[in-house]
């Protein structure tokens, strides 16, 4: 609060416009551009993925429909990484969900990108699959996504230990 004056009331406080430039740094930093920084969307991709990967997250993130259309949309972005983040996310989600499933088998905008994504990244050399390759974890991710959409996931081991003949 500024001083009071002799009357009593608060005297106006000076706005120094040098200011504004020193902090303009620590703003931009902050707040990144959306649009020219790839980093920010996979960001929020492996966010979202790291939320969807416990089973009462899903449901708050599936309730907030601009979280499914982000991670759809991120499927068609230039960048690798952001495509792969943005797979892992859409997988995280799908494993053990059937709300999820039925909200992408209705998006006829789901399956274009998906299909787009997928015959973008086959066409991507893959460099090591054991390495942090967003290549190659993306591929694993788009074809898992296909699997389950299409209704033929894998059992969970978990499923073949009770269904295996004792």
């Amino acid at each position: 609060a500024a001083p009071p004056r002799d009357d009593g009331s608060p005297t106006s406080v000076h706005h120094d416009p040098a200011l504004d430039d020193a902090r303009a740094p620590t703003a931009a930093r902050r707040h990144p551009p959306p649009d020219d920084d790839h980093r920010f969307p996979q960001f929020v991709a492996l966010l979202l993925r790291n939320l969807s990967l416990l089973r009462r997250n899903k449901a708050r993130v599936l309730a907030q429909p601009p979280l499914l259309d982000f991670l759809v949309r991120a499927l068609a972005s230039a960048a690798l990484p952001v495509q792969s983040a943005a797979a892992a996310a859409l997988w995280a989600l799908l494993h053990h969900s059937e709300k999820a499933r039925a909200l992408l088998r209705r998006d006829p905008l789901a399956a274009k990108r998906l299909d787009d994504a997928h015959r973008r990244l086959a066409r991507e050399p893959s460099c090591n699959p054991d390495a942090d390759d967003p290549v190659h974890a993306g591929q694993r991710a788009i074809l898992a996504i296909t699997h389950i959409l299409a209704g033929d996931d894998l059992p969970d081991s978990r499923d073949a230990d009770e269904t295996a003949p004792s």
